[in-house]
């Protein structure tokens, strides 16, 4: 289905859209790495379309006319990522709820997903929206200070208002497991679950990526669909 835009405070925001071939009940929120809305990411879109849910993922690059980078241009995707406020991506996720709801689909059919950056975002998500469910992949920047300096989310952690998956690997020097299981600690109490994978580095969802771990890969999306299925209303 081709690109449609969805309203923001700042302006029009592109979208990419894919609808299963029945009618849908449910809706998933894909969420970009810090490489862009980029092919891998409307492929996960497009996945998440076979498995009956419509699927929509926002561009969060959208105040930036060139809004790609690819995967061997971290300079480049760290220059984008460093620009995006809490406020606007809240207001950007917002609007794409706004959307779904106008398609039909109540706050509690929605969900959200999203790799890397996507992932903290993913978190944000969860701690400021009543939604039906989130699973992040690798998402940084939660127990740390993000890299545009935000602070850590760790401390809101108890403040959690959707069901929230969490997938990490042991092998990402990125996020450490003792951050890992910092976060664990911290979300006691709440709707939640992390899992780690031994032999996991950062990415290891993206066939794109040297870090692509297929087995994996194909857990943690097995067990996110699951993760849908399981707290949608």
């Amino acid at each position: 289905m081709p690109d449609a835009t969805v309203k923001t405070p700042t302006g029009d925001m592109d979208v990419a859209i894919f609808e299963p071939p029945a009618k849908p009940k449910t809706a998933v929120i894909v969420v970009q790495e810090a490489f862009g809305l980029n092919g891998h990411i409307r492929n996960v879109a497009e996945r998440v379309s076979q498995a009956g849910h419509y699927a929509i993922a926002p561009d969060l690059y959208h105040r930036h006319e060139d809004s790609l980078a690819d995967y061997d241009d971290l300079e480049k995707a760290l220059g984008l990522m460093v620009t995006l406020d809490d406020g606007d991506i809240l207001d950007d996720v917002e609007a794409t709820i706004a959307h779904l709801e106008g398609e039909g689909f109540s706050r509690e059919a929605i969900g959200i997903v999203g790799f890397c950056m996507g992932g903290r975002i993913v978190f944000l998500t969860a701690l400021n929206k009543n939604i039906g469910a989130g699973v992040s992949f690798y998402g940084g920047g939660i127990v740390t200070e993000n890299i545009n300096g935000t602070e850590a989310l760790t401390p809101k952690a108890t403040n959690l208002k959707a069901p929230w998956l969490g997938f990490f690997g042991d092998m990402d020097s990125m996020i450490p497991t003792e951050g890992v299981e910092e976060l664990q600690a911290a979300l006691e109490g709440t709707e939640h679950q992390i899992i780690r994978y031994a032999d996991a580095d950062h990415g290891f969802h993206c066939d794109e990526r040297e870090s692509f771990d297929e087995a994996a890969s194909a857990d943690a999306w097995q067990k996110t669909l699951d993760w849908f299925a399981s707290n949608f209303k």
